[in-house]
């Protein structure tokens, strides 16, 4: 079996900054495995881990299947435009075909986590996909390049609706009613039991421990808290609807054409904020708006486009269709 030729095991990995999915395929498409591990995002956490990790899903995905009769790969990279140039990106695609052990010359091929959401949700050539997981950024696409952007400047920058943002604002919030002398209510109560703290100014200390990032895992404590009508969370929500819908416009610059795809564990999950985001955008214009469903097995058996070539290992065209 040729490593390089039309069979052979697909993989495709869905590169996020806070969890990597891999899929492997066999010849017949039929899927061979699945593997997962912590967020690659190399601009996040380094080249050497982002590698590392995406490595590991790549092991558990094949299940024991020698990595050299994969045939191709794609990695639809979060942090993909921090990497740089070309000469950049396709260096980290040599990289990952190493570190996969993949037969010198397959083809690894490198694009924006953005081109396998929107194709994992729709079949339309263009449109627009909204991503909002730990952070969060819209991206116009058009017949597999991403073409505007809007967002993606990162929690310290921007990232406004992402789940960064919400869990900063659930702390704030808590903080505001906390200080306010209001010790129960929906938010408050789950913020301070997930934190583990009983006041304001222990909310505050664990607040500025650790990572920033760790303010994310209270961004999932809003859904629940506005279902009971908790108004703190139910602001909340809705400040990151207006955010989401405004950013979704921009990469469009200003009027939304054709559909819009939902991805990240933000924007998909059942709840008030993607109800309340779905109909913004439908009235905001959007063709449909849908959802993302599985990314990850979108770029292991995709005919999309890419905007990085192909590995020097593997040579082929600039935009293959797989």
């Amino acid at each position: 079996m040729s490593a390089s030729g039309s069979s052979g095991i697909k993989l495709g990995l869905d590169v996020g900054g806070t969890t990597t999915r891999a899929v492997a395929l066999d010849e017949y498409g039929r899927l061979l495995g699945r593997g997962t591990a912590p967020g690659g995002n190399p601009a996040s956490h380094g080249t050497a881990t982002a590698l590392a990790r995406l490595a590991d899903a790549v092991r558990q995905a094949l299940g024991g299947a020698d990595p050299g009769l994969v045939s191709r790969c794609l990695i639809g990279l979060s942090g993909y435009r921090a990497l740089g140039d070309r000469t950049a990106r396709d260096a980290f695609a040599t990289d990952a075909g190493r570190a996969f052990g993949l037969h010198p010359g397959t083809p690894v091929l490198l694009t924006s986590d953005a081109v396998i959401a929107f194709a994992a949700g729709t079949s339309s050539p263009s449109g627009t996909v909204l991503i909002a997981g730990t952070g969060s950024i819209a991206c116009r696409v058009e017949r597999g390049v991403v073409t505007r952007t809007s967002g993606g400047l990162g929690w310290l920058l921007g990232d406004e609706g992402g789940g960064h943002w919400l869990g900063r604002e659930a702390v704030r919030r808590a903080l505001a009613a906390l200080r306010g002398g209001a010790s129960t209510g929906p938010l408050v109560a789950a913020v301070l039991a997930r934190s583990g703290c009983h006041d304001h100014d222990s909310l505050i200390r664990w607040a500025y421990q650790g990572s920033p990032q760790h303010l994310a895992a209270l961004a999932p404590l809003l859904a629940p808290a506005a279902e009971q009508g908790d108004p703190a969370a139910l602001g909340a929500i809705e400040l990151a609807v207006r955010h989401l819908r405004d950013i979704t416009r921009d990469a469009n610059q200003g009027h939304l054409d054709g559909p819009v795809v939902l991805a990240g564990s933000v924007a998909t999950s059942p709840g008030p904020l993607r109800d309340l985001l779905t109909q913004s955008l439908t009235r905001a214009g959007a063709a449909a708006v849908l959802l993302a469903h599985d990314p990850a097995l979108a770029a292991a058996d995709s005919m999309i486009g890419h905007e990085s070539r192909p590995s020097q290992r593997g040579g082929g065209p600039a935009q293959l269709g797989l």
